[in-house]
């Protein structure tokens, strides 16, 4: 059990590297398929150009959303480690409803929204 959670542990960075390696791959793959059709079809040279540009282009933006969402769980795990240490009390939220028309704040149980008007189905 404990070395499945060792391959959880900085799982941030993880991704974040693996982000870093599907780029590098897709540049890769997206240069090799160029220079095959450039080489091997003449009548491909246009497209083979078009991939040289697009291919490293989408394997970036791609990677983007994966960096993106490793960078998000760093910061989650950093800032949980930081209340934990912090020993900050839980405050508990009390339940807010909103008016599906206006968005307006109303108290559960009400027939109708203060403001608009809007009748409330309650479920």
């Amino acid at each position: 059990m404990e070395t499945i959670r060792g391959w959880y542990a900085n799982i941030g960075k993880k991704i974040k590297t693996l982000a870093i390696i599907l780029f590098i791959f897709g540049t890769v793959m997206g240069i090799f398929l160029a220079v095959h059709l450039v080489s091997n079809y003449e009548d491909l040279i246009f497209v083979g150009l078009l991939v040289l540009v697009i291919a490293p282009i989408a394997a970036l933006v791609s990677s983007w959303i994966l960096y993106g969402f490793g960078e998000l769980v760093d910061n989650s795990q950093i800032i949980t480690k930081r209340l934990d240490s912090e020993n900050v009390p839980v405050i508990p939220v009390e339940k807010c409803y909103l008016c599906p028309s206006c968005d307006e704040e109303i108290e559960e149980g009400c027939l109708e929204c203060p403001k608009c008007g809007q009748e409330i189905e309650w479920q």
